[in-house]
């Protein structure tokens, strides 16, 4: 088998390489290492073997918000206000990404731009999340990210609903992470993000063209009987599989499928399905290409998921 082609379709793509040292920062390294933005890109593909990603940029606003408000006292008026301010100040934060990401990849073919548009960083205001989705598709996205997790919010909410809606009119498809990414929601009863919670979305909007992301990580079983039940759903492999010798890196450790099943685990859910994502720049793509190239899957089974999968779902040419 030749040199396959590859294409990321998860990856967190930065404005600059300023940008990508704070938010993905590696100790020691030179600012000519981070590469994951305009300034670095062609070495970055080059490099890595890129042929083509999806910038699937999304900013962990309650993140931000929580640790500014973190020495006000929890319940009270100062930090109620505090937190209404800065909610505002977040949701602007991503309309000025999404707007950039859309604007750079009116130049920049290499790159296909998911805005980040759902009910958790615009904190329950559905006009505005409304808004902003008519807004980036009129300018250019090519699709949206969301993140019940770290948005904190189920993706069966029906908040969400004309969203789904809208996408599923106009054919642009979402990508979602999904998984135990910004751990358990109030009620206790599992992460935002655990895959049994999509079940509402794909059996109301069986047209919505959606990605889910990190296929291979905890709840990987759950993801089994979904792949079953809605042939729609495609999945990217973003996330790694666990390998005790510690070789590669796998997002949830020994939740996620071990190596020894991770052919046989793929070939359950269809390689005709599974999309090559790393979560980049914070994992490797190099290594992981590795790794999917050492399975025991066909030439046409890796090359499928390296690259041909995504080039057919975005009509890429």
């Amino acid at each position: 088998m030749s040199v396959p082609e590859v294409i990321d379709v998860h990856v967190h793509y930065t404005r600059n390489r300023q940008q990508e040292k704070v938010v993905f920062n590696h100790p020691g390294w030179p600012d000519e290492w981070y590469n994951a933005n305009p300034e670095g890109i062609s070495e970055w593909f080059r490099e890595e073997g890129l042929s083509h990603i999806f910038a699937i940029n999304y900013i962990d606003i309650n993140r931000i918000i929580d640790n500014r408000v973190a020495r006000l006292a929890p319940g009270s008026a100062e930090e109620a206000e505090a937190r209404k301010d800065l909610q505002g100040q977040m949701t602007d934060r991503v309309r000025q990404f999404n707007d950039w990401v859309v604007e750079h990849c009116q130049t920049e073919s290499r790159v296909t731009p998911y805005v980040n548009v759902d009910i958790g960083v615009f904190f329950g205001d559905q006009q505005g999340m409304m808004d902003e989705l008519e807004k980036q598709l009129a300018a250019g996205a090519k699709g949206v990210k969301i993140h019940p997790g770290l948005s904190r919010f189920y993706p069966g909410d029906e908040k969400m609903f004309p969203l789904y809606e809208k996408l599923s009119s106009v054919g642009v498809p979402i990508l979602s992470d999904s998984g135990a990414a910004g751990g358990k929601a109030p009620a206790g009863s599992g992460p935002y993000g655990e895959p049994v919670n999509f079940y509402p979305v794909f059996e109301k909007f069986p047209n919505l063209r959606f990605i889910m992301a990190h296929l291979t990580t905890a709840y990987w079983d759950e993801r089994i009987e979904l792949a079953r039940r809605f042939p729609q759903v495609q999945f990217d492999i973003s996330g790694g599989f666990f390998q005790p010798n510690g070789n590669g890196r796998a997002r949830d450790a020994h939740r996620c499928v071990p190596i020894e099943d991770a052919a046989r685990f793929l070939k359950t859910i269809g390689t005709d399905r599974c999309m090559f994502g790393t979560d980049a720049p914070g994992s490797e793509v190099r290594g992981y290409v590795r790794t999917i190239m050492g399975l025991d899957l066909s030439d046409t089974e890796k090359e499928d998921i390296l690259a041909k999968n995504a080039r057919r779902f975005i009509d890429l040419k």
